[in-house]
């Protein structure tokens, strides 16, 4: 696992890993931001092909402890599972790859590297709870005479901080929203159409605020002035 860390207000934590894993091929840290915006674990591991199932059921133990309570997640590294179908979650059915599923699963995570790593398997995997904090992700050519392609991706740790004063900001009132013409007209969305023309997170955004304006004005009053949302 390699970034740049260019922000000199990004704070970088040691996470330890628990006792009686340390045989084990991982390494994970945190990611804070002076913001107080919520902060991104990061973990890398690397799991031989050769792994024994008691050592599989290890590995995948203290994952699921590690990524216990993470409010945002990203697993990064080789797991050498190069029989999963990623595009129709499609996998075979014994310990390892259910094991796999099942922490996927069990975390809300996503599987962003569409492209092969190695061969035409991908066996590098970026599996992320908060896909949009995940932007611009590609494989490029090995280093050196590595025979695994790199995965590159761009971290989005921060959110841009409004600039709107508190005394003169006109909050929602969310308690007298109208949640079921909300859900009425959040249920009636083609999602797939909505989202067909996006490429990356910025575009994602941009049509997520667009649906977001809508049902402000369409179901939710304002408050003018109050600082106390629901009054």
């Amino acid at each position: 696992m390699y970034f740049n860390k260019n922000s000199a207000t990004i704070v970088v934590s040691q996470v330890v890993v628990p006792s009686g894993f340390d045989d084990l091929d991982i390494v994970a840290i945190d990611l804070t931001d002076c913001n107080n915006t919520l902060p991104i674990r990061l973990i890398a591991v690397y799991r031989p092909p050769s792994m024994t199932s008691s050592d599989n059921a290890r590995l995948f133990s203290v994952l699921d402890l590690l990524a216990e309570d993470c409010v945002r997640l990203c697993v990064f590294g080789d797991l050498n599972l190069p029989h999963i179908n990623w595009d129709l979650f499609v996998y075979p059915e014994n310990f390892l790859y259910c094991s796999v599923v099942d922490f996927i699963c069990n975390h809300g995570l996503t599987q962003l590297v569409s492209d092969p790593t190695r061969g035409d398997s991908i066996l590098d995997l970026m599996l992320c709870s908060d896909f949009l904090c995940c932007d611009n992700v590609k494989v490029l050519p090995p280093l050196a005479d590595s025979d695994h392609s790199v995965v590159f991706c761009t971290l989005c740790i921060s959110v841009p901080q409004s600039s709107v004063s508190g005394n003169n900001y006109a909050g929602y009132n969310y308690h007298k929203a109208n949640w079921f013409g909300l859900c009425n007209y959040l249920s009636a969305v083609d999602w797939v159409t909505a989202f067909k023309c996006c490429n990356n997170v910025s575009e994602y955004c941009i049509v997520l605020c667009g649906f977001r304006c809508r049902l402000c004005l369409m179901c939710l009053s304002r408050l003018v002035n109050c600082l106390i949302y629901g009054k």
